[in-house]
């Protein structure tokens, strides 16, 4: 009745996968080659010639012919077909072990629970009963998890679906920051491969500051370059020479009427604090202004697939943070996602807790938390369970 594919034609694959109502960029056939250090499979599954199911299966290969598979995102199959969807994992199962799989661990683009900041969480039976019936087929459950750091992918995750965009623009600290990023001339631009520089300075930037270890510029290159016009830079940026220029002339003005108005203390008060705010202004941006012409504040990489879309990444020059310019950038990125054929733009991962900074900033955009049913691990050989688990916490160690 059904059949397992297990050489997928790549064309045919991402056909079934980009229009899928479960369908993900992170199980899309280009992600296999952003994961280029991983070797990857393109799985089918088949009822009466017709294909109803698909995986793309990541694969590292540890000590003595072992391997270990990760499907993120994924399987790809309709999941309200609850007997279908236990019945394509069993056979994936199979698969791997014939393969020396020690461990599948998996993470299904499965809603459990999805609601706006402040709104009832209403969890949807149908994503318990997957939970229970992928249980019961043999599959470790990690649970309902809210530390971003303890699955593969967030469980949690902010995003702005098409029909709230206009709600964005009413929130009032929203609209304060909007106002400040015009006030400072804070431009946008969208571009491609040509700003990959200026892209990945601002995301070394933000690896330095937060001190963790992010992508090279080689990593966003690919994604760039694998998805095309449906990916694309945002970045916010002032034209900072001119700037400088304009402060440094109202600057003179306002010391030529300070020296004017001596018997007038009440208008003299008000240019003296004029005065400190363009010298704060003229000593930040004096040494940066000998250098470049235009700086660039903020950018973000996104990309679109099939109905979703992701902002994938995003740096930012902590010496503007006063700028404001990551909420007219995020906007815009967001309007862009939209223009080209997404109904969803997904911000990426928050916290379970729903209280994190990065909350503070995307909650600003009236999202939706996605909460999605969580990662299991097929076991091929559940005995080996423990070795396999040591074996993909060295890898992680090693990666860092």
């Amino acid at each position: 009745m059904y059949k397992l594919i297990t050489d997928l034609d790549k064309k045919q694959y991402d056909a079934f996968v980009e229009q899928h109502p479960y369908g993900s960029l992170l199980q899309s056939a280009g992600w296999a080659q952003v994961k280029n250090n991983w070797d990857h499979v393109f799985l089918g599954y088949e009822k009466d010639h017709e294909l109803v199911g698909a995986a793309m299966v990541l694969i590292k290969h540890l000590p003595f012919g072992f391997q270990a598979m990760y499907v993120p995102r994924g399987p790809i199959v309709d999941f309200e077909n609850t007997e279908m969807s236990v019945s394509f994992l069993k056979a994936i199962g199979k698969w791997a072990k014939g393969r020396r799989a020690l461990i599948v661990k998996f993470d299904p683009n499965v809603t459990l629970a999805g609601y706006h900041i402040g709104e009832e969480r209403i969890v949807s039976k149908q994503g318990e009963m997957l939970v229970l019936a992928f249980r019961q087929a043999g599959a470790v459950y990690h649970g309902e998890n809210i530390d971003m750091k303890e699955t593969a992918q967030p469980r949690f995750q902010a995003e702005v679906h098409e029909e709230d965009l206009e709600k964005i623009l009413t929130g009032k600290h929203f609209a304060k920051m909007l106002a400040i990023a015009d006030k400072k001339e804070v431009e946008i631009e969208i571009a491609h491969l040509e700003k990959l520089e200026q892209f990945n300075e601002l995301m070394q930037m933000t690896s330095k500051r937060k001190e963790v270890a992010l992508r090279d510029a080689s990593y966003y290159q690919r994604i760039l370059e694998t998805y095309g016009e449906k990916a694309f830079l945002m970045f916010g940026k002032i034209p900072l020479r001119k700037q400088f220029d304009a402060i440094c002339a109202e600057l003179e003005s306002v010391e030529e009427q300070l020296a004017q108005c001596r018997d007038k203390p009440k208008k003299r008060f008000t240019l003296e604090e004029k005065r400190a705010s363009l010298k704060r202004n003229h000593d930040e941006l004096k040494d940066l202004a000998k250098e470049q012409e235009t700086a660039y504040l903020c950018g973000v990489l996104a990309v679109v697939y099939g109905s979703g879309s992701e902002i994938l990444y995003a740096g930012m020059d902590e010496r503007f943070k006063r700028y404001m310019a990551p909420y007219k950038v995020w906007l815009e990125a967001i309007r862009q996602c939209f223009a080209k054929g997404a109904k969803i733009c997904n911000m990426g991962g928050v916290e379970g807790t729903l209280q994190d900074n990065l909350l503070q900033f995307k909650g600003n955009f009236y999202p939706v938390i996605n909460e999605r049913i969580g990662e299991f691990d097929l076991l091929p050989y559940p005995k080996l369970y423990d070795v396999s688990s040591k074996c993909l916490r060295l890898l992680k160690k090693l990666k860092k």
